[in-house]
């Protein structure tokens, strides 16, 4: 068992609990706790909306962290773009193979990620 299960454990949290809420939400729980929250009951709060987040396909419930929200992908696009000034100019001179260069491994939808980044990569700006 991990410090950090150790830790939650202590607080009255399950061991299913912790594995549940994983690293990503860690910092969070922690802030509404530090707020004054009771901790089973902010714990509870964070599992139903991760879980609602799954079963309305917000989040993957695969791994349960997937991004699928359109807008925020988009902003993760224009940061990749703005990172990469010179790659982008040279796809959009006809460079087209370079669109691999804009994906990135991680937690976005593939497909949705695939379709705002041709947008984006295509868009008249």
């Amino acid at each position: 068992m991990t410090i950090l299960a150790r830790r939650y454990k202590a607080m009255g949290l399950s061991m299913q609990d912790v594995l549940f809420l994983g690293n990503d939400v860690v910092e969070y729980l922690d802030a509404v706790i530090r707020k004054g929250a009771e901790v089973k009951l902010a714990a509870n709060w964070i599992m139903t909306d991760r879980l609602a987040a799954i079963k309305d396909g917000t989040i993957s419930g695969k791994i349960g962290k997937q991004i699928t929200d359109p807008v925020e992908m988009e902003k993760m696009v224009m940061k990749v773009f703005s990172k990469s000034p010179k790659q982008l100019e040279q796809y959009r001179s006809g460079r087209t193979k370079l669109q691999g260069f804009f994906c990135w491994p991680g937690k976005a939808n593939p497909a949705l990620l695939n379709k705002i980044l041709l947008e984006k990569l295509n868009a008249k700006e």
